[in-house]
Protein backbone atom coordinates (compact mmCIF):
# COMPACT_ATOMS: atom_id res chain seq x y z
CA UNK A 1 0.00 0.00 0.00
CA UNK A 2 2.95 2.55 0.86
CA UNK A 3 4.24 2.20 -2.56
CA UNK A 4 0.69 3.14 -3.45
CA UNK A 5 0.65 6.11 -2.15
CA UNK A 6 3.98 6.94 -3.15
CA UNK A 7 2.70 6.79 -6.75
CA UNK A 8 -0.49 8.63 -6.61
CA UNK A 9 1.94 11.36 -5.20
CA UNK A 10 3.77 11.11 -8.06
CA UNK A 11 0.62 12.40 -9.40
CA UNK A 12 -0.16 15.53 -7.80
CA UNK A 13 -1.90 18.10 -10.36
CA UNK A 14 -3.38 14.98 -12.02
CA UNK A 15 -5.22 13.47 -9.05
CA UNK A 16 -6.20 15.09 -6.07
CA UNK A 17 -5.86 13.66 -2.80
CA UNK A 18 -9.49 14.02 -0.31
CA UNK A 19 -9.58 13.22 2.44
CA UNK A 20 -13.63 12.98 4.21
CA UNK A 21 -13.07 11.46 7.41
CA UNK A 22 -12.86 7.82 6.65
CA UNK A 23 -9.15 7.97 5.36
CA UNK A 24 -7.56 9.16 2.13
CA UNK A 25 -9.30 8.88 -1.16
CA UNK A 26 -8.01 9.64 -4.89
CA UNK A 27 -9.67 10.74 -7.59
CA UNK A 28 -8.98 13.13 -11.04
CA UNK A 29 -8.51 17.01 -10.36
CA UNK A 30 -10.61 18.38 -12.05
CA UNK A 31 -13.48 20.73 -10.58
CA UNK A 32 -16.68 19.07 -9.05
CA UNK A 33 -18.34 18.77 -5.73
CA UNK A 34 -19.34 16.28 -3.22
CA UNK A 35 -22.40 15.60 -0.79
CA UNK A 36 -21.07 13.85 2.16
CA UNK A 37 -23.28 12.24 4.61
CA UNK A 38 -22.16 12.90 8.16
CA UNK A 39 -24.26 9.14 9.43
CA UNK A 40 -23.14 6.77 7.38
CA UNK A 41 -20.01 8.47 5.32
CA UNK A 42 -21.00 7.88 1.96
CA UNK A 43 -19.88 10.09 -0.91
CA UNK A 44 -22.04 11.42 -3.86
CA UNK A 45 -20.88 13.98 -6.51
CA UNK A 46 -22.79 16.76 -8.01
CA UNK A 47 -22.24 18.97 -10.84
CA UNK A 48 -23.91 22.34 -10.60
CA UNK A 49 -21.78 24.82 -8.98
CA UNK A 50 -23.05 27.30 -6.90
CA UNK A 51 -19.83 29.20 -6.70
CA UNK A 52 -19.21 31.98 -9.53
CA UNK A 53 -15.71 32.22 -9.88
CA UNK A 54 -15.24 34.45 -12.75
CA UNK A 55 -14.47 37.14 -10.51
CA UNK A 56 -13.59 35.84 -7.21
CA UNK A 57 -14.61 38.06 -3.98
CA UNK A 58 -11.74 39.20 -1.27
CA UNK A 59 -9.05 38.60 -4.16
CA UNK A 60 -9.05 42.50 -5.22
CA UNK A 61 -8.56 40.94 -8.55
CA UNK A 62 -5.86 39.17 -10.14
CA UNK A 63 -6.33 36.38 -9.12
CA UNK A 64 -6.80 33.42 -11.66
CA UNK A 65 -8.55 30.31 -10.57
CA UNK A 66 -7.17 27.17 -11.98
CA UNK A 67 -9.71 24.55 -10.11
CA UNK A 68 -11.96 24.30 -6.87
CA UNK A 69 -13.89 21.92 -4.77
CA UNK A 70 -16.76 21.69 -2.86
CA UNK A 71 -17.68 19.79 0.15
CA UNK A 72 -21.75 20.02 1.71
CA UNK A 73 -21.92 18.03 4.80
CA UNK A 74 -25.22 16.33 5.90
CA UNK A 75 -27.59 13.69 6.16
CA UNK A 76 -28.63 11.27 2.94
CA UNK A 77 -31.96 10.01 2.70
CA UNK A 78 -30.65 6.16 3.41
CA UNK A 79 -29.97 7.79 6.80
CA UNK A 80 -33.06 10.31 7.73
Amino acid sequence: MVTVYRTLELFCGLVRRLDFGEGPRYELAEDHHHLICEDCGSVAEFEWCPVDLQDPPLTGGGFEVRAHSLEVYGTCSSCR
